[in-house]
């Protein structure tokens, strides 16, 4: 249909970009993985519409019944998905067997390479070997995937930002049209991205006055179509969770809306934004009424028998807990624990006292049922994964304990500790690191040992990450600066700010003579980099 190839896939003829390195399918397979596939035409043969067509239905034709499909695109010349596969059967000892990932692989190539080959009458291989992006082991591993194959019709170039691309699906469209009036089947589809997309045109048409013109939601908002053409507020929330290119797609939905961003730990790129005058700051530095004092203590692996026998002590007065993990699953490349393999040792050190597991790939209705029951007080200790980092409130929670602390960031240690000291009960924090930390990551740690006010968490992350990128996208690391320095010239900088703001308000088109050299560096294409 003239569309290019897009240039997400996997080509030694491109220079190095963000793409995926290729890589075999795993020889090993996890109980309840979920792995990310790509797979290529050969020699980057176009498909038509309908070819792709055919593909996004094939992918979805066994979901929910031989695999799990977390989400699906079908580019011009390759086509990215995320997989979970199902239980097929149980064995003798009733254990489940699992469909194995490249049988499933090899019935979705076959069938959609005959459908393509008699629709576009041709014939031939139409697809490479598949390649294996990503074995998915956490929660921020499965986001990032997650985003990337949403993004990837846009970040190629393959459409432009204001037009729609309709063969993107996610395991959201398959639940709406599922339950929509009517429905008899998943493959009934008819609100999902794709069809959505068929009847639509590239520019979005405004609400309708019938619709609500107040619109909550996740990420979803992004990559959906809200159908607003004149934005004229955005609110986000957990602000650190969005990247740069999110926060201008959402602003993208009308011209110049207000933006309302909140964050209890701000990103070392929005404490830059402040400088430069682009974001005004209200700080509230009171906590809500009730709340119990937090204290954080940087501990040692070895001192985990202690930690166990003070977090029993603490359950058995009828408080609870949460265990935290980096990954969901161990890794043979990453010298961290996991919550999946860690949950046994955990309900045997606590026992009787009841624990719960959770992570990202447990299904939504399990996931909210283990929570409810976290709630009710009838599960004592939550082994949880970051998936618990925001939207969890539970008063009588007091304790947190966080294994391999060194592997995360500041922020999100700081949103991981939020979770507790929602009580009149004081509360403990006790972060965990590995044998093999080094001083510069206790050094960081201590940080949070030391405070539990978010902007000095903030200032400090500023200082050891970089301000990041003013006029890119990029939200830690250097500015670029030549002479000044963000951290150290701030009072300086705000001096200046001040200054600017004086000069425009009584002189908004700098037409004064002394204000003349200021237009016209304005209008040369410098960068700051270069002024700096």
């Amino acid at each position: 249909e003239g569309v290019p190839p897009s240039r997400t896939s996997e080509d030694s003829r491109l220079s190095p970009g963000a793409h995926y390195a290729k890589r075999n399918l795993p020889h090993f397979e996890h109980p309840w993985a979920t792995y990310a596939v790509t797979v290529g035409t050969r020699g980057h043969r176009i498909l038509s519409a309908a070819s792709r067509t055919i593909v996004l239905d094939a992918l979805r034709h066994f979901h929910g019944v031989r695999y799990d499909l977390i989400a699906a695109c079908v580019m011009p010349d390759h086509v990215h998905f995320l997989i979970q596969p199902s239980v097929k059967e149980r064995d003798a000892h009733g254990d489940p067997v699992f469909w194995p990932l490249a049988a499933l692989i090899q019935s979705i190539k076959s069938f959609t390479a005959h459908e393509i080959n008699k629709v576009e009458r041709t014939t031939g291989v139409v697809w490479e070997k598949e390649r294996f992006d990503r074995y998915v082991r956490s929660d921020r591993d499965l986001e990032e995937k997650f985003e990337y194959i949403l993004r990837s019709p846009w970040d190629s170039g393959v459409v432009r930002p204001d037009e729609d691309y309709c063969w993107i699906w996610t395991a959201d469209d398959e639940f709406r049209s599922s339950n929509a009036p009517g429905s008899s089947s998943p493959r009934d589809a008819t609100t999902s991205t794709r069809d959505a997309c068929g009847t639509r045109s590239s520019a979005p048409s405004p609400i309708p006055e019938s619709e609500p013109h107040l619109l909550v939601g996740t990420h979803a908002l992004l990559y959906e179509g809200a159908g607003f053409t004149r934005l004229g507020l955005a609110v986000i929330d957990e602000q650190h969770k969005f990247g740069v290119m999110q926060r201008a797609r959402l602003r993208d939905q009308g011209i110049t809306p207000d933006v309302l961003v909140m964050t209890a730990t701000p990103i070392p790129r929005t404490l830059t934004m402040t400088l430069y005058g682009d974001l005004d700051v209200s700080t509230l530095d009171e906590l809500p009424a009730g709340r119990g004092k937090i204290v954080t203590g940087v501990r040692p692996e070895a001192k985990l028998p202690d930690a166990v026998k003070f977090i029993r002590e603490q359950l058995e007065t009828g408080r609870q807990a949460y265990i935290v993990y980096p990954l969901i699953d161990e890794s043979e490349k990453l010298e961290a624990k996991a919550a999946a393999t860690e949950f046994a040792k955990w309900a045997e050190l606590l026992a009787p006292m009841p624990c719960a597991l959770l992570h990202g790939r447990i299904p939504a209705e399990e996931k909210e049922a283990i929570m409810e029951k976290f709630r009710r007080g009838e599960t004592k200790a939550l082994i949880a994964t970051t998936v618990i980092e925001v939207g969890i409130d539970v008063p009588n929670a007091n304790l947190m304990l966080i294994e391999n602390a060194e592997r995360f960031g500041l922020a999100q240690l700081h949103q991981l500790r939020g979770r507790i000291g929602r009580g009149a009960h004081k509360s403990y924090c006790v972060l965990l690191t590995g044998a093999k930390t080094d001083a510069a990551a206790l050094e960081r740690l201590r940080i949070l040992e030391e405070t539990g006010d978010g902007f000095t968490i903030a200032e400090a992350d500023f200082e050891l990450r970089g301000s990041g990128d003013i006029l890119g996208t990029a939200q830690s690391g250097g500015a670029g600066l030549k002479i000044a320095d963000i951290h150290k010239d701030s009072d300086l900088m705000r001096l200046a700010r001040n200054a600017v703001f004086l000069i425009f308000e009584r002189d908004p088109q700098l037409d004064q003579p002394q204000h003349r050299p200021l237009r016209k560096l304005l209008r040369a294409p410098a960068r700051l980099s270069e002024i700096g």
